[in-house]
C-alpha cells in the first residue's frame, strides 16, 4: 500500500512539473508567434510586449553585418524604416524549438529558455511597388528568452536575437 501511494504522489509531482513547463513553452510559442503577428499588422510600437527594453539584435548579414542593435526602441525602429507602409506581409512560423536553460528551481522550471524557429517572409507590394513580390525565409536564434514580470505570455520576453538567412 505504501508503494502505491509513493507512486501516485511521484505520479502527481511529474504532472506538476510537466503541466508547468508546458504552460511555459505554449506562452513562448504564442511569444514567438505574436511577433509575426505584429509585423503583419504594422504594429511596431507593441514589440515591447515580445522584447526586454534593453534587447540586443543580431541582424547577421543583413544591412549592417557584425553591428548588433541594442534596445527597445531601435528594434521598433527597424519594421518602421524597412518595411514601406505600400507593403502587405504575410508572415508565419514554422520549425521551432524551445529549450529552457538553468537554473532550474526545486520544481524543474526556469526562467530562462533558447529557442530556433524559422519563419517565412512574403511580402506584396502596392503603390509604387505593385505586383512586386518578396520572399524570405530566416532562422532566428533566440539565446536569451527570460521570464519577467510584465504581464502577457507568462512574462516570457526575448532578450537577445540572432538572424541568420536560410
Amino acid at each position: 500500500m505504501r508503494l502505491q501511494i509513493l507512486t501516485l504522489l511521484c505520479s502527481l509531482f511529474v504532472l506538476v512539473l510537466a503541466t508547468g513547463r508546458l504552460e511555459d513553452k505554449s506562452n513562448i510559442e504564442d511569444l514567438l508567434n505574436a511577433f509575426n503577428l505584429l509585423i503583419d499588422e504594422k504594429k511596431y510600437s507593441k514589440l515591447g510586449g515580445i522584447f526586454t527594453p534593453d534587447v540586443t539584435y543580431d541582424p547577421g548579414p543583413g544591412k549592417d553585418p557584425g553591428q548588433p542593435v541594442r534596445g527597445l526602441d531601435a528594434i521598433i525602429n527597424i519594421p518602421k524604416t524597412e518595411i514601406p507602409d505600400t507593403v502587405a506581409s504575410y508572415t508565419q512560423l514554422s520549425t521551432k524549438l524551445i529549450k529552457f536553460v538553468p537554473p532550474f528551481d526545486k520544481e524543474g522550471r526556469s526562467d530562462r529558455a533558447e529557442a530556433v524557429s524559422y519563419n517565412f517572409y512574403l511580402f506584396f507590394g502596392a503603390g509604387n511597388l505593385t505586383g512586386e513580390t518578396y520572399f524570405f525565409y530566416v532562422k532566428y536564434l533566440d539565446k536569451e528568452i527570460v521570464r519577467t514580470k510584465e504581464p502577457g505570455f507568462g512574462g516570457w520576453r526575448i532578450k537577445f536575437r540572432k538572424l541568420e538567412l536560410v
